[in-house]
């Protein structure tokens, strides 16, 4: 007699193999997943290590160093990310002249960048120590790296070089656990050095991409400034996605410094950080989508967004509630008892990267339709709700009026975005509830990889 457990392992070990070689959307998607499960490990075991050992006070003196070229990066990107992957899908045959427009683009918004945050960082940060300020001042110089880290990695997304794209995703987390390991062993772990580990490996890996891609596409400048002007169009036009996006994700901790002490910022910080491991699933869904559905006929993108905003809304809804019953145990066991007081903003943290994660996944439509504009007016809306009830919920519920303010300003931008599929694409509003019909689409997929890969193994 067969043995049950056999069976099913003759079963699972093949549909696996196939979806680690397919080279469709599911199969792209779910070893993006995977990479982003290593890489949110390893960003948890980077954070317990920096908390843990500097607590709550040193692990906001952390965030806040490291804290302004990451965000200014992400505001200076003038959508060139954005652009290079939409141009290089439209434009093949000028894929080089692209690359390199962009490079050049890259470099000059973050020496902008460098002159912005060594001007206004004094300001901002006038209630933290010399030391504090004149490192993060002098960290700015990593901002041009990282924009240059964004183009790159957007290339390889257009070059469908996903199994690359992942493995450096993950190389920089593996390195700051590395650095962070040897400044501990040292006995040199503090909030510079930590700093230091975290934003240093971003050059010696965008050094190595950079290079890589330079052999690929030869430089040419017969033409490069048509090149230059479609990046510039369609990244100005993707630039507020950028803009309002990424203040979405960062102002809240920039009014938490200016407003609370640093303790509290360690605080709140860990609560941010342990909160995005539901948005896993939907991030790494957002990383394919564009790139995979721009050029196909509209009615191909918008059911292929509805469903993956459907399937990963699911799901995260999913690791969102395991995550909030587990929470007061996990942050003590893993932070330490220093932080327990995180527990109830983590909460409403979570929920809100649930839902801001569903409005990433099918905004995706309007990128691949050509429609930046609409998702930039869905950050402005919800910019524009959020940092008013920061300023006015913070000084009075603390780093949990900031939860509160992050949730329902993301409640509002996927209630905006979802009314505009009516309004804007003229398509019927997409249905949010067809949970028998996408499992069994999904049983369908899995059932389909499992078939090829025996048809293609006999």
């Amino acid at each position: 007699m067969s043995n049950p457990l056999a069976l099913k392992v003759n079963r699972v070990v093949p549909l696996m193999k196939g979806l680690m070689k397919g080279k469709d959307t599911v199969s792209t998607s779910i070893r993006a997943l995977l990479a982003s499960m290593f890489i949110l490990g390893l960003n948890m075991l980077t954070g317990i290590m920096t908390s843990r050992f500097l607590g709550p006070s040193g692990r906001g003196d952390h965030a806040t160093m490291i804290l302004w070229p990451q965000f200014l990066a992400f505001v200076m990107t003038i959508g060139m990310h954005s652009a290079v992957v939409y141009n290089m899908k439209k434009y093949p045959e000028d894929a080089g002249k692209l690359y390199i427009s962009s490079l050049l683009l890259s470099c000059a918004s973050g020496i902008v960048a460098c002159a912005i945050g060594v001007y206004f960082i004094p300001i901002w940060l006038s209630t933290y120590s010399s030391q504090v300020i004149q490192f993060a001042q002098g960290a700015m110089i990593i901002t041009p790296v990282i924009l240059l880290t964004f183009v790159n990695n957007a290339v390889l997304r257009a070059r469908n070089e996903f199994a690359l794209f992942n493995f450096v995703r993950y190389l920089m987390p593996i390195a700051t656990l590395i650095m962070l390991l040897c400044f501990l062993a040292a006995g040199r772990l503090t909030p510079f050095t930590s700093a230091i580990a975290y934003l240093g490996p971003n050059v010696p890996i965008v050094i190595w991409l950079t290079i890589r891609l330079l052999r690929i596409y030869r430089v040419q400048w017969r033409g490069s400034w048509v090149s230059m002007k479609r990046n510039i169009k369609y990244g100005l036009g993707s630039y507020g996605i950028d803009l309002l996006g990424n203040m979405s994700l960062y102002v809240d901790q920039l009014i938490v410094i200016r407003l609370l002490s640093s303790a509290d910022l360690g605080l709140y910080v860990v609560a941010v950080s342990l909160s995005r491991m539901a948005n896993i699933f939907s991030q790494s869904l957002s990383l394919i989508l564009f790139p995979k559905s721009s050029g196909l006929p509209k009615d191909e993108v918008i059911a292929m967004t509805v469903r993956a905003f459907r399937v990963s809304t699911f799901i995260s809804i999913l690791a969102a509630i395991a995550a909030m019953l587990v929470a007061p145990y996990v942050l003590i066991i893993l932070y330490g008892s220093d932080f327990k007081s995180a527990v109830s903003v983590f909460r409403l943290l979570i929920l809100e990267v649930v839902i801001t994660g569903s409005s990433m996944v099918i905004s995706q439509a309007y990128m691949a339709l050509g429609r930046p504009g609409i998702v930039t007016m869905m950050y402005a809306v919800g910019l524009g709700v959020m940092v008013p009830l920061l300023f006015w919920f913070v000084p009075v519920f603390g780093i949990t009026g900031a939860g509160m303010a992050m949730l329902l300003a993301a409640i509002i931008r996927l209630g905006f975005i979802l009314v505009n599929f009516p309004l804007t694409l003229k398509v019927p509003f997409p249905h949010i509830f067809k949970f028998t019909e996408d499992m069994g689409w999904v049983k369908q997929i899995m059932l389909s990889k499992l078939k090829g890969y025996k048809n293609a193994t006999d």
